[in-house]
């Protein structure tokens, strides 16, 4: 396969996620109509747990395929990759037939808890679905670590399509047998979605493994013969060499004859035991697993302490759980939305990243991990900027129906609360890139640290903020951007230990900071000009549009981008004409 641009792959995935989201909430409006509040309630009641189940069972699974997939696909092995996918999917697999049966189980138990009996078989109905899930994780994985992120995508929409097909039809048809059985005919649908997506997936990598097949070995051949006449041109005795040649690269014990030549080491790439495959599996998925558990666990804490928290200092009920409401059902939700880019872009790191790295390319290693943290800070800056200047259109437009005036005002409390907010949109991309980076440079237990320790101080300032009448609830979303920039810098320290980054400040800071206050400026003196004029998406989409423009050409105006980073910008061939003479002169030096 040729190889993506690894901002190609990071557009795919995001293309997928937006479109997966659009028809989700098209889903949602339909099925509120059918299963009523009452229904939607009880419909909603299954999936905290159930989401805490497909993390534990495949969130750091997936991961650990991607990068371990992407290692053995540098170094052209296809024997290890394949035991990669295998007990990856065995591991997976397991874990989830144990939670789903715990699941089903535990079913009257969670439904009693959670104070509605009646979600007790909608439970039972969605167990299954966590082995398909499982499943699509670890093939996604796969996929991911070859940097084909075609089949992630696609899957992400069939899941869609899948619920709002056989989700919407079920519910209907159960609908006379009541409520209860319609949620549990909306549930089925959802299970079946999974199934789908499932046999998709697994179709798909059997067509690829196959289609493969004979272009790995031409590519492999070619890969030793280059790499041993490279070596052989050195001194034979040097100690990098002979280190190189006599050294497993994964469990690094030395070969019982340490004279043999290069060829040896070629023909022993699977010297490792099954069994050192698997521990290498779960050693990447564990760390992986629980920092992913600790921004869930976090919004749990929260349910319990911020409400009570904000009674306790004065206010009545009612107004207490209207400031949780916009809080965390309104600005959490829009604030979420950029993660759709930002996670497609660390999806797209780490198998790019691990090639790199296992090939010992130490100058790329460094040019690519200081172009993927410049390329974040640029993309979450441009995000920023746009939930600052239309956070109040974004609101009005959005929930102007379902907001009132009866206890808060909430309107204008939730465009101020989100664009607070969207200070957490840069520090959220930042931990995204970071944790990706540390996954391929082999640390995946920073991140968890980072956030562990972070998690109590966010813990504490949500006590001590939010029991301040004046800043409320706006004390939370304080405690979460302190959290993340607790993370954040965690999460580089380590990165600067391991890879010290040659970072130049102006190209870096002070330019990209220029051209974000420069385009917002202007798009904001536009929006005032034309506010009244026209409709309010309109207005949007114009001075929208105008603000990333400008933002980019003064990005590319300005030299953000040193010459051998656009290497991992994929500009159309059609465009290359347009660009400065040093950057054609350098494409045409790439046989672009």
């Amino acid at each position: 396969m040729k190889k993506r641009s690894f901002l190609i792959g990071a557009f795919i995935l995001a293309v997928g996620g937006f479109l997966a989201k659009v028809i989700g909430a098209a889903y949602k409006i339909p099925l509120t109509h059918i299963l009523g509040a009452n229904g939607m309630g009880i419909y909603y009641l299954v999936f905290p747990m159930y989401s805490l189940c497909l993390i534990v069972a495949s969130g750091g699974v997936s991961v650990a395929v991607s990068k371990l997939v992407a290692e053995e696909r540098g170094k052209f092995n296809r024997k290890k990759e394949k035991k990669i996918i295998k007990y990856a999917l065995i591991i997976s697999i397991v874990i989830s037939i144990i939670l789903t049966i715990f699941t089903i189980l535990a079913s009257k138990l969670f439904s009693f808890l959670q104070g509605n009996a009646n979600a007790m078989i909608s439970y039972i109905a969605i167990a299954p679905s966590i082995i398909f899930a499982s499943v699509i994780s670890v093939i996604k994985g796969y996929f991911q670590g070859v940097e084909n992120m075609v089949p992630s995508s696609v899957s992400l929409i069939l899941e869609q399509i899948g619920k709002l097909v056989f989700g919407l039809l079920f519910a209907y048809q159960m609908l006379d047998m009541g409520v209860t059985y319609a949620v549990l005919g909306a549930i089925i649908g959802v299970t079946l979605s999974e199934l789908f997506a499932m046999l998709y997936m697994i179709i798909r990598y059997i067509i690829y493994r196959k289609k493969q097949f004979y272009k790995f070995f031409e590519k492999r051949k070619k890969f030793r013969e280059d790499e041993i006449s490279l070596l052989k041109s050195k001194v034979v005795n040097s100690k990098k060499v002979y280190l190189y040649a006599t050294k497993c690269s994964n469990c690094h014990k030395g070969w019982k004859k340490k004279n043999k030549p290069i060829v040896y080491y070629f023909n022993n790439l699977d010297c490792c035991k099954d069994s050192e495959i698997v521990k290498r599996v779960v050693r990447y998925s564990i760390p992986s697993t629980l920092s992913n558990l600790i921004m869930p666990l976090s919004i749990f804490i929260d349910s319990f302490l911020v409400v009570n928290i904000l009674v306790g200092s004065g206010m009545s009920t009612n107004v207490a759980t209207s400031l949780y409401g916009v809080s965390n059902g309104i600005v959490a939700s829009l604030i979420s939305l950029p993660t759709i880019i930002i996670s497609a872009i660390s999806m797209s790191i780490v198998p790019n990243l691990s090639s790199s790295i296992e090939l010992n390319s130490r100058e790329v290693v460094l040019r690519k991990t200081n172009f993927f943290i410049k390329f974040t800070w640029i993309i979450s800056l441009a995000m920023f900027i746009l939930y600052i200047i239309f956070s109040p259109e974004i609101i009005e437009i959005l929930y102007s129906g379902g907001l009132s005036t009866k206890v808060i005002d909430e309107y204008t409390f939730s465009y101020k609360l989100l664009a607070l907010s969207s200070i957490s949109i840069i520090y959220n991309a930042f931990l995204y890139t970071f944790t990706a980076i540390l996954n391929a440079f082999d640390k995946p237990q920073v991140p968890f640290y980072s956030q562990a320790v972070a998690l109590v101080f966010r813990i504490f300032l949500t006590f001590v903020l939010v029991s301040i009448p004046s800043i409320n609830v706006f004390g939370l979303t304080i405690a979460n951007i302190i959290f993340l920039s607790i993370s954040c810098f965690g999460c580089i320290r380590e990165i600067q230990k391991t890879i010290p980054l040659k970072t130049n400040i102006r190209s870096f800071l002070y330019t990209p900071i220029f051209c974000a206050v420069f385009s917002s400026l202007i798009g904001y003196g536009i929006k005032k000009l034309l506010y009244g004029m026209l409709p309010t998406i309109a207005e949007i989409v114009i001075v929208g549009s105008v603000i990333i423009l400008l933002y980019i050409i003064l990005i590319f105006t300005m030299r953000v981008f040193t010459i051998k980073e656009w290497e991992y910008l994929p500009i159309p061939k059609f465009l290359i004409k347009f660009l400065p003479r040093r950057v054609k002169d350098f494409y045409e030096k790439m046989k672009v």
